[in-house]
């Protein structure tokens, strides 16, 4: 993916990725976090559409982030809000120890699927051992997926929220960076991370989606490219139909940056 500008990556380095202190008084369990640990805890409004992320890595870097707009008929959000820090490792095993006692990462049944969903829209994904999963409102059961939501807000920044009522509990973080909206800074804080490690398709759509409010069109195409890579796969990275995810999925990303290119809305 074409670097963005030296100005942004150094003031990313040098003021976004900042070391916090955990205040558990816990023992960590050696196993966790495993090598491949990630959460991405969402909430969504009224119309579906995310408008909170939080994502966690097993090194510990932690990105929260806001959209106030959407792209693709509503479909992808634009995180022009970001704050990226790191948790230290003692931090990173209590957050993936707290998760754990949530029952996040129990097995979910089939049956448990496609509920009406209650209030807002929110979902907790994980991966980890080689395992995926997720818990969501639209579950049968929905008490894991609202103490993992209790459980990411004490690591967020300070005032931020992922679940319904007031943050309960000992915050697990201090000196975390401030949101900060600026969707260039947002573009470059993103595209830092594409470079230093693996990410799935829906990172990478949100690197388009960035990308192209920007008009930023050679980065929103190798996104593309990017995403085409990874190959057809579903939002938890099972096997999908190629034809239909090149129709649904590639397709309307090509469209909307011809459109944007050809000065169309």
């Amino acid at each position: 993916m074409p670097p963005c500008s030296d100005l942004l990556l150094r003031t990313l380095v040098l003021s976004a990725l900042c070391l916090v202190s955990c205040q558990s008084d816990g023992r960590p369990a050696s196993q966790w976090p495993p090598e491949d640990f990630r959460i991405r805890a969402e909430t969504c409004g009224e119309d579906g559409a995310v408008y909170r992320s939080f994502l966690v890595f097993a090194d510990g870097l932690a990105i929260y982030r806001e959209s106030d707009r959407t792209v693709v008929d509503g479909s992808i959000p634009v995180f022009s809000t970001v704050a990226v820090y790191r948790l230290d490792p003692r931090t990173t095993r209590t957050l993936c120890r707290e998760l754990d006692r949530a029952d996040v990462f129990a097995p979910t049944r089939p049956e448990d699927l496609n509920r009406p969903s209650v209030g807002a829209t929110a979902s907790v994904a994980w991966w980890a051992r080689g395992s995926s999963g997720f818990v969501s409102r639209q579950q049968l059961d929905r008490g894991p997926l609202e103490r993992a939501l209790r459980v990411c807000d004490a690591y967020l920044p300070e005032a931020r929220t992922l679940s319904d009522g007031e943050s309960a509990g000992v915050r697990r973080v201090d000196e975390v960076p401030g949101p900060l909206e600026d969707l260039r800074g947002a573009l470059a804080a993103h595209a830092e991370v594409v470079r230093q490690r693996s990410v799935d398709a829906d990172f990478l759509r949100e690197v388009f989606a960035i990308a192209l409010e920007l008009r930023e069109f050679a980065i929103a195409e190798a996104a593309i490219d990017e995403i085409e890579a990874l190959g057809p796969r579903g939002a938890l990275g099972e096997p999908v139909d190629p034809a239909a995810w090149r129709e649904f999925e590639l397709g309307p990303l090509r469209r909307a940056l011809r459109a944007a290119e050809g000065g169309g809305a």
